[in-house]
């Protein structure tokens, strides 16, 4: 059984199972699950995955179960709740829960929007309460959201969570199913609201990335309107303070494919949606911007997609080696002309579970 994450802590329990579930959705009700995914307390993780399904109940999709850390039937076994995609569910603690929902209510469209479509769920443990949070895309567009909470246990257990087929499967994302770890925010507004802010005078808090882990950040973006490059910057630099002893910066990039630093220009870009940079400059103000810094070996991927309030899309790639790959790096944003508005609940490292 691999150990991923930090330390030996097992997050997934035997060989991945990458495809779950006959692919002619032949799987009857509890003979086809998942991997084991375990959790710590205040453990957190994401799920991504496309789903199939034979359209002839609205339960035909996929189902999550989450329950003590033991096997199916095993000694200590027992289901805190299992829940489907179609507002329902049962076990120990699902009488206690509650459930929110968008987007139900035609029963004959939700079951053909399911086939295929693009699904991610989020389990949060904060003490003893449990959140899922599940989003389904539809090919067509159409979006389904439930969001169930309840308690389970104290707390302070190790959990298990495992999905589990019904005339369905499921084929995950290998690189966005994870393990998540939030980190702390003490700065959740970088730079000053007019958008005043000089060049390399207001920066964010410092993000540390581990080996082996990535980095997830999310804000919206405000600008001055006036250059290109009044927006968002990243840094990407050893692990110690600015202009201290060590320091030293492997890329620093902008939002309009520009950068510099030591391992720059042996770099790559890749971008989607740039060209017309008068639409750019008005776009970016109020634009949700998501960052991903991905570390594989020596490698490191940012991916930046900024999504303007008009729904026109920007998205730029980086990738370039920094250093051995053996050692921890920080991360941070900088303003110039611009300022950035922060959500702690959107920032975390994350653990891809498939490796």
């Amino acid at each position: 059984m691999p150990n991923i994450g930090e330390g030996a802590f097992e997050y997934l329990v035997g060989d991945p199972i990458i495809t779950v579930g006959a692919e002619d959705n032949s799987a009857a009700w509890w003979t086809v699950f998942s991997n084991y995914f375990r959790m710590p307390a205040d453990g957190n993780m994401k799920f991504k995955f496309t789903n199939y399904t034979s359209g002839a109940g609205n339960w035909n999709n996929w189902c999550f179960c989450l329950c003590t850390d033991a096997e199916r039937d095993g000694n200590g076994y027992a289901e805190y709740f299992v829940i489907r995609s179609d507002l329902y569910g049962w076990g120990d603690s699902y009488a206690s829960g509650t459930w929110t929902n968008e987007g139900y209510g035609d029963w004959d469209a939700f079951r053909a929007d399911m086939e295929g479509a693009e699904v991610t769920v989020t389990v949060q443990r904060n003490g003893a309460t449990a959140i899922v949070e599940a989003i389904a895309k539809a090919i067509n567009g159409n979006v389904y959201k439930e969001t169930f909470t309840t308690t389970c246990g104290d707390g302070t257990q190790v959990v298990r969570g495992f999905f589990i087929m019904d005339g369905s499967h499921i084929v995950f994302d290998t690189e966005e199913t994870a393990a998540l770890t939030t980190v702390p925010l003490t700065k959740t507004t970088i730079g000053a609201e007019d958008c005043s802010a000089a060049w390399w005078t207001e920066f964010s808090d410092y993000f540390q990335i581990p080996v082996g882990q990535n980095l997830h950040l999310e804000f919206e973006n405000h600008t001055n309107g006036i250059g290109n490059w009044n927006n968002w910057n990243l840094c990407l630099c050893t692990d110690t303070e600015r202009n201290g002893n060590g320091y030293a910066e492997y890329f620093v990039i902008r939002s309009d494919l520009y950068g510099w630093g030591d391992s720059y220009a042996s770099g790559t870009w890749t971008s989607e949606g740039y060209g017309d940079w008068d639409a750019f400059r008005a776009d970016m103000e109020g634009a949700t911007v998501v960052i991903d810094i991905q570390r594989n070996g020596t490698t490191v991927t940012a991916i930046a997609v900024a999504t303007s309030k008009n729904g026109n899309v920007y998205k730029e790639a980086f990738v370039t080696d920094c250093g051995d790959g053996n050692q921890t790096v920080r991360a941070f944003l900088i303003v110039d002309g611009a300022h950035l508005k922060m959500d702690n609940s959107n920032c975390y490292l994350y653990t891809p579970l498939f490796k």
